[in-house]
């Protein structure tokens, strides 16, 4: 998702500051605190998997930054989400696998808590 989003940024003529919380609500806070003081345009935001209260966001919310949820998205928070369409894309491997001549057909789950799981 990264390589995507500096990519289409960079094409438009911007910069793309990236910063990773390492899973930590503590650090994503710390972060957004910092990026919104160093005067940046818009904030796209990934929340930790730990994120379970967004006041950090909601005292940015309304000002003259833009903020974007993708991935992990808080359903609390009025502001623009991008989700992946995870639905659609199993029905398209499914799809994909029955084409192949596949019959038995295995899902492989990802836990709850992985960085992986999308909250939202």
């Amino acid at each position: 998702m990264l390589s995507g989003i500096q990519e289409v940024a960079a094409l438009a003529g911007y910069r793309v500051i990236i910063c990773t919380s390492n899973e930590s609500h503590e650090t994503e806070i710390a972060n957004i605190q910092a990026l919104m003081n160093d005067m940046i345009d818009g904030l796209l935001i990934c929340h930790s998997v730990h994120t379970n209260t967004y006041e950090h966001l909601r005292v940015h919310m309304g000002k003259r930054i833009p903020i974007v949820q993708f991935y992990r998205v808080s359903l609390e928070l009025t502001i623009p989400k991008i989700l992946a369409d995870d639905e659609r894309r199993g029905e398209q491997a499914t799809e994909y696998l029955i084409r192949k001549g596949c019959r038995n057909i295995a899902m492989l789950w990802v836990q709850k808590n992985s960085p992986s799981h999308r909250r939202g």
